[in-house]
């Protein structure tokens, strides 16, 4: 099952195997940081084929990140996502001044993965009480159902060595 660890601002700070390889993250993208859910969202031109609710995704990003703002209001970074996106995007600024705000504890996700197709998920979200701010969104599916299929060959696609396989480590050179 796909598992990965955020903070407020929606930066990816770990992932077990199959959430990276459902993100398509390396080991690099997760060491530095690199994988923000609100600039693939509004910045990245494969978020719209990769979310197949991919409006009401960007509305409860920026929900998301009103929440962080409020928590937080001093969050030198969080503050430079947020200019950065506003410079970027029309529509997050557009979005932004709607104030709306979202806690989610569980729902679904659906995704067209790139290399599977369409993957149907659960999930539910846990705050992690030895890190405060980050949670942790696992995601499950439906025995022998086309996300199963999907997620098994997804596994069978994803390179990992026998220490990264153990410990349910994020992949060594996913592409």
């Amino acid at each position: 099952m796909p598992a990965i660890v955020q903070n407020p601002r929606l930066d990816v700070v770990a992932a077990n195997t199959m959430g990276a390889a459902l993100y398509g993250l390396s080991r690099t993208d997760l060491a530095e940081g690199a994988f923000n859910g609100a600039r693939f969202q509004f910045l990245d031109s494969r978020a719209a084929d990769f979310y197949v609710d991919h409006e009401r995704g960007k509305r409860n990003v920026v929900a998301l990140l009103h929440q962080a703002a409020g928590r937080d209001p001093y969050d030198d970074d969080l503050i430079r996502l947020v200019g950065q996106l506003s410079t970027q995007s029309a529509e997050f600024r557009a979005l932004w001044a709607q104030h709306d705000v979202i806690r989610y504890q569980r729902g679904s996700k659906r995704y067209r993965h790139p290399a599977v197709g369409r993957l149907d998920f659960a999930y539910e979200s846990f705050d992690l009480n030895t890190e405060r701010g980050l949670t942790m969104l696992v995601y499950t599916y439906e025995p022998n159902s086309p996300t199963a299929d999907g997620m098994t060959l997804l596994g069978a696609l994803t390179p990992t060595d026998a220490t990264n396989a153990k410990r349910g480590d994020v992949p060594v050179d996913h592409p």
